[in-house]
């Protein structure tokens, strides 16, 4: 391996000769006797005098050239000189925690069975106590074989050595055994060569531009050990001062004093004690605090958030703190220490994402109809002469852009392998990857490299994968400190369990004593519940609070997910409460029921989802998931023979109610007052009087001054694409995000991914903040009054795309988002007004067999298949009464919305998307003629523009489609021909196969769309989007409007699929 190695660092013992010379103190440790502070120095002069003595003595006791010591770690100077003394002397040593708990002890035994150590090395605070130690596991039966042998050396009693001539270490030479912290397995030996260590130490910590360090973090983590114990011994350079991490937690204010006492330009701690620490140690209890010569904070050993840093600057800022101090890393035992950093914290690296785009695996910015999003924060670059890569953990291959993976390192700090673990080394450190030199680290660990920012997502063993969902436990711990801020200082595990062959979800929360008095568990549980199915669509089967102390930790504190998972699955984790109860708890109440359909429900329920409800229970409010609901409305159908819409219940969701529905139906009585009597749509259409516009004074949109919504969507991104093409136009883009400079990141980012931005674009953009929900769009108050004098032209693009969801879900976002931008076009300036719809507001029965008339006034609301149809129909005729009221506006109506000509790009998100990924993924295709119209997003945003520019293109409708029209049939027989094994099924074969299928099937959370059964079989899913589906879709008005235009929408073919196939491959 080729190392990067310095002047005068290849030879270790000569290294730490020319460093003597140096007579400034190397170390100062800070030790408190109750609250008295005790320093002690070591000056580099006496670290290799004391070292020699150590090495001199472990050879007379039998050291040979790779024998194994163990060290164990006190924060003291003995673990420093027993450090250097067992590298003097040849030894290849481990520190570790001294076996002081269970768990501490568990682990001592399990390192001293792996590596067979010859001697235990400590100072006089230990002697005593490890020779006790020793004794008795000398004496257990089970143990007494590996311990027999291993003996105690106090290194402060080692005499003066004479003549002594220590080992050369050549760079090659493993020098220490690294144990991983055994946070998500076992403990693994790590194998650091002195060549790992240099190249570590000059690529990493010399870069930081810092002198003075000032930590706690213990040495027997690989953070303590290279940058308190070794950069110092390395770099004379550097000094460092030290402090217990006991001392730490018994007064956690001698961290802040110390780091201003000692002058520190820096620190380090994990991203928990940075969002803890304000909370334990808030500065006005401060005195005398300096730390104007703190530059750096490293903060990392765990997945940083913006908040725990903004939290801790804000705080401290009088002090000289700074947000912009912290540095964010990377790192982990195999590859030695930090493998990213190198630079101070910036706002580009905040990266808001759509979440359910992250759970496929890609990178899709967050945008204002982004239901599910999350926050990372990038980890720094990539420290010198290393590489890291995203790898697909399935094809093994570098993962494309924008799209997440398992990170794979290579470069000179990557360890040589796992001690006595040969199977493992192989699998983990000497991977290949195509189009690249070199052996690669396999880290285990899911994240993205974007814009050389290395973003850290989780670990994958600890990967929930529910309802074909692939969840990081981060990610929820993310969203329920959201919701629930106070919980930020809780312990959060999200683990998965197996029952009755599913994966389920499990929350165990850890409450410390001030919310334990303050947070009522129940609301912790409703919380729970509900932001668990809003963000990921599935429900916790368990959220459970443990006693203090309950959550096993590994040594650097860290709680173990798969070790909780282990004691619940044994009935061994000390719950206090349960959402599910126990024998003494309130939770499992007797449960009345008044029919035997009631009776038979709550059976299912408990049986199959495990709630215990009663008849009035809110089953959402539960926990019960998208999915649940239709698997639910499968056993209902199963058992009673009777069909309940999947929307009934979610409009309906209690036993009581659903189990009238079951008994009206079975006795052959109307239920028609029992579903949501569709006509109240009819109600939903209207727009107060006064939103109106005032004269416009020119008779064709000015282009100059455009809003736009949805604009990090698929086709807001082409919108703005073409609008910066087709005009010269500055456009204010209406975005969700925390600052305009994140806004534009989110539209920059959502361009790249349809390989569609210009960096020319920056200059005619300008990011709007705000939201469709909210009071005036979410845009502050002033802004908004000055863009309503401003806008020329307005584009409505944004919506809630849910094909689940009951109407009153989209309502808010869908209907209630329209009226609020009609209410901005008519304000002030009177501007045109472009609203995008969808043709899907031709699917109800008074279209069936019929042409779809652009100018057709909709009159009928009634029997549409999706309740995001219906806000699109509530919508257009809210649209066409502010026409009434003299708003200048368009309607444009595209098909299946698909992949644009030249690229095929698309995401997977869409019922569409789903099909064809369906079909590719189980090889089967259904036998019918149900009609797909895919329209590409190109022709949709140009058309869209072109149409716009024209003064008397107001006032009419356009339906967006393409002139051919493809077959779900056809579309398998494509697949098969371009290559892919397809084969059709029958209708009733293929929805058996969907049923039958796990939650990886990529139509699954669609799957209630073709259970539904009508009354009338011409509204069956097959009828309603095959023979009873429109016959023609009328073109009139957008082929007058494109004429001369050159612009026509290129018709569906077996080229442009085949685009298509090879992106969702």
């Amino acid at each position: 391996m080729k190392y990067y190695i310095q002047s005068n660092q290849e030879n270790f013992y000569d290294l730490l000769s020319s460093n003597s010379m140096e007579q400034n103190q190397c170390f100062t440790f800070f030790h408190y006797n109750d609250d008295k502070k005790i320093e002690v120095k070591l000056t580099r002069s006496d670290l290799l005098k004391k070292s020699l003595d150590i090495a001199a003595k472990l050879k007379n006791s039998g050291i040979k050239k790779g024998d194994k010591v163990v060290i164990l770690s006190t924060q003291t100077v003995d673990n420093v000189l027993s450090v250097v003394g067992a590298m003097l002397a040849g030894a290849i040593f481990t520190i570790i925690p001294p076996p002081i708990d269970p768990s501490k002890m568990e682990r001592f035994i399990s390192v001293v069975k792996s590596c067979n150590p010859k001697f235990l090395l400590c100072g006089n605070l230990l002697e005593n106590k490890a020779k006790e130690i020793l004794g008795a596991l000398k004496k257990k039966v089970e143990v007494a074989e590996i311990f027999s042998n291993l003996e105690v050396i106090n290194v402060e009693k080692c005499e003066k050595r004479e003549n002594f001539i220590p080992e050369k270490i050549e760079l090659d030479d493993i020098i220490y055994i690294q144990y991983s912290s055994g946070s998500t397995s076992a403990p693994k030996g790590v194998l650091i060569s002195y060549g790992n260590l240099i190249s570590a130490i000059n690529c990493s910590v010399e870069p930081l531009g810092v002198e003075r360090i000032f930590g706690w973090v213990p040495f027997f983590h690989n953070l303590g050990l290279v940058y308190l114990i070794f950069t110092p011994i390395i770099k004379p350079e550097f000094t460092i001062g030290i402090m217990s991490p006991s001392d730490f937690l018994e007064k956690p204010s001698r961290w802040i004093e110390n780091l201003s006492e000692f002058k520190a330009d820096s620190t380090l701690a994990p991203n928990s004690v940075y969002e803890s620490y304000p909370k334990l140690v808030p500065a006005n209890k401060l005195e005398g605090i300096d730390l104007s010569n703190l530059k750096l904070l490293l903060n990392g050993s765990e997945i940083v958030t913006y908040s725990s840093m903004k939290q801790f600057a804000d705080e401290y800022k009088d002090f000289g703190i700074n947000l912009y101090d912290f540095l964010v890393g990377y790192g982990l035992a195999e590859v030695t220490c930090g493998a990213t950093g190198v630079c101070n914290f910036c706002d580009e690296q905040i990266l808001d994402i759509d979440f359910d785009q992250y759970q496929n695996g890609k990178l899709v910015l967050a945008n204002e109809n982004t239901k599910n999003k999350i926050e990372f924060i990038g980890n720094g670059y990539t420290i010198k002469h290393h590489k890291i890569i995203a790898v697909n953990p399935d094809t093994l291959e570098e993962c494309k852009e924008d799209e997440f993976g398992e990170l794979w390192i290579e470069g000179p700090a990557v360890a040589k392998g796992y001690y006595n673990n040969p199977k493992a080394t192989e699998e983990t450190f000497y991977s290949k990857l195509k189009g690249q030199e070199g052996d690669f680290l396999r880290t285990g660990d899911f994240g993205i490299v974007k814009d050389g920012y290395i973003y850290i997502t989780g670990r994958m063993k600890e990967l929930i994968i529910i309802n074909g969902n692939n969840i990081l436990p981060n990610d929820i711990v993310v969203k329920l400190t959201e919701k629930m801020p106070a919980l930020k200082y809780a312990n959060i595990v999200p683990f998965s369990i197996v029952k009755e062959e599913k994966e389920r979800l499990v929350l165990a929360f850890e409450l410390p004593e001030v919310l334990r008095n303050s947070i009522e568990f129940s609301n912790i549980v409703d919380m729970a519940n509900k932001c668990v199915l809003e963000y990921f669509e599935v429900s916790p089967y368990e959220i459970c609070l443990v006693e203090s102390g309950a959550l096993p930790k590994s040594d650097n504190g860290k709680v173990s997910i798969a070790k909780t998972a282990k004691l619940y699955e044994e009935n061994k984790l000390n719950i206090a409460n349960s959402s599910r109860g126990n024998n003494e708890c309130e939770y499992k109440k007797n449960i009345e029921y008044n029919t035997d359909t009631e009776k038979t429900l709550g059976k299912i329920i408990t049986k199959e989802f495990d709630y215990n409800a009663n008849i009035g229970d809110n089953l959402l409010n539960m926990g019960m998931d998208s999915l649940e609901v239709i698997q639910l409305t499968t056993k209902i159908e199963e058992i009673f023979n009777v069909t309940v819409p999947v929307s009934f219940v979610f409009e309906n969701p209690t036993i009581k109610e659903i189990g009238k529905y079951i008994d009206r139906t079975l006795a052959g009585e109307d239920i028609t007052d029992l579903e949501k009597d569709k006509s109240y749509l009819y109600d939903e259409v209207k727009l107060d009087e006064n939103i109106k516009p005032g004269k416009y004074e020119n008779d064709a949109p000015e282009m100059k001054n455009v809003f736009i919504t949805g604009t990090t969507g698929f086709v807001g991104a082409y919108l703005i694409h073409s609008l910066l093409s087709e005009t010269e136009a500055r456009l204010y883009c209406h975005v969700r995000a925390k600052s305009e400079e994140d806004a534009l990141k989110r539209i920059k980012y959502n361009m790249e991914y349809y390989h569609l931005w210009k960096e020319e674009y920056r200059e005619f953009i300008t990011p709007v903040i705000g939201s469709l929900d909210k009071p005036l769009l979410g845009i502050d108050e002033e802004k908004y009054k000055i863009l309503t004098e401003t806008i020329d032209t307005v584009y409505h693009n944004g919506a809630l795309l849910n094909f689940i969801y009951p109407y009153e879900r989209l309502k808010n976002t869908n209907v209630g988002g329209t009226i609020k931008t009609l209410e901005f076009a008519c304000t002030g300036k009177p501007k045109y007004y472009n609203y995008v719809s969808s043709y899907s507001v031709f699917d109800n029965p008074s279209h069936f067999g019929k042409v779809a008339m652009e100018d057709d006034p909709l009159d009928s609301c009634i029997g549409y298949y999706l309740s995001y149809s219906e806000t699109k129909w509530v919508c257009e005729k809210i649209v066409n009464l502010a026409r009434e009221a003299g708003l200048r506006a368009a309607i444009y109506r595209p098909g299946e919305i698909t992949g644009a000509n030249d690229t095929g790009i698309w995401k997977l998100s869409d019922s569409i998307s789903r099909t064809f990924k369906s079909i590719l993924q189980t090889k089967v295709y259904p036998n019918i003629d149900l009609k797909i119209h895919m329209t590409q997003v190109d022709y949709i945003a140009e058309a869209i523009v072109k149409i716009s520019k024209q003064g008397d293109a107001y006032g009419k409708a356009y339906n967006l489609m393409n002139s051919v029209y493809v077959s779900i049939s056809e579309l398998g027989r494509i697949i098969n021909k371009c290559g892919y094994e397809a084969k059709p099924l029958s209708y009733e074969e293929w929805k058996e196969n969907l049923f039958n299928s796990g939650n990886e099937h990529p139509l699954k959370l669609l799957e209630s769309l073709f259970r539904i059964t009508k009354k009338n079989e011409k509204e069956e899913f097959v009828n309603r989007y095959g023979k009873m589906s429109p016959t023609y879709f009328d073109t009139t008005n957008t082929d007058k409007a494109l004429e001369g235009t050159g612009l026509s929408c290129e018709p569906m073919n077996e080229a442009l699929i085949e685009k298509y196939i090879k992106n969702f491959i």
